[in-house]
This record gives structure tokens, C-alpha cells and sequence, in this order.
């Protein structure tokens, strides 16, 4: 089943509601009877240790994105729901490349500081959260709007 694959890249900080979203869209799409697949890329890079050069894990999440993008177009599924922290518009090229024929609709979800704050604070419970990858990637010192306006 080759062609156009219309995929819907939710993104935004830690804490905004990317995946609370990106399911949402699915519920919506499967009441439709839309057939369609939902990837939060948080699963898809969650190893321990890194690799070498890659410790944000982008480069095993887009690999298995492929994989498990395969699976799912061999069962006829024809669109993508992602959930994903898009630092710059130069990652969409992974992500094209994990998805042959996506045609990328980018949504940024944005909350203020407190907000995502709060958030993360009710959600990540477990001890030293700043310090895990995913802390160090999205603490809120990285939430500046010139990080944003690049993608």
C-alpha cells in the first residue's frame, strides 16, 4: 500500500498534553471508523543505556518508528497520530524518512511555564525526575519561546 500517509505530529514541552491529545484525535478517528495508528515516540526510545551519541534516543525512536510503522501499513492502516518532542523543523526529515509518503501536519500545544510546572510535578512522581533524559531535555529552562520558533 504505497501513497500519501496524513500524519499529525502533536508536540510541545513535557506536561502540555501532547499524548492526552494525540489520544483524543484517535477516539475521534476510530468513532469515524478512520482506521489509523497512534505512536507516543516517548515508547519507542524508553532504553537504558543510550547510545553513544544519541542521548535523547532519537535515532532508536525513528528506527523503531519505521519498524512499527511497517507493521502497521502491512494491516492497511493508511494514518499516523505521533506524540512527540519536535525541538527544530530539521528532525521532521527523520520522521519522513520513518514514514515514507507522510504528509507532516505539525501541531505545537503550548501552556504557560506554571502550568507545564504543575504538571510535571503531579505526573512524575518517581525521585529526580530533572535528572533523567527526559528532564534534561525539556526542564523549563529549555521552554523559551526562541527555542520554539524554529519549528
Amino acid at each position: 500500500m504505497a501513497g500519501v500517509v496524513p500524519t499529525l505530529l502533536i508536540t510541545g514541552p513535557v506536561g502540555v498534553g501532547k499524548t492526552t491529545v494525540a489520544g483524543e484525535v484517535a477516539n475521534l478517528l476510530a468513532e469515524a471508523g478512520v482506521p489509523h495508528a497512534f505512536v507516543d515516540v516517548d515508547a519507542l526510545r524508553w532504553c537504558y543505556p543510550a547510545p553513544p551519541g544519541d542521548r535523547f534516543r532519537t535515532g532508536i525512536a525513528l528506527r523503531n518508528l519505521a519498524a512499527v510503522w511497517a507493521t502497521y501499513r502491512e494491516e492497511g492502516i493508511g494514518r499516523l497520530i505521533l506524540a512527540e518532542v519536535l525541538e527544530d523543523r530539521a528532525e521532521l526529515a527523520g520522521y519522513l524518512r520513518a514514514v515514507p509518503g507522510a504528509a507532516i501536519t505539525v501541531v505545537r500545544l503550548r501552556a504557560p511555564l506554571a502550568t507545564l510546572a504543575a504538571q510535571v510535578a503531579r505526573r512524575e512522581t518517581g525521585g529526580g525526575w530533572p535528572g533523567t533524559w527526559r528532564g534534561r531535555r525539556n526542564w523549563p529552562h529549555r521552554w523559551t519561546a526562541t527555542a520554539w520558533r524554529t519549528c
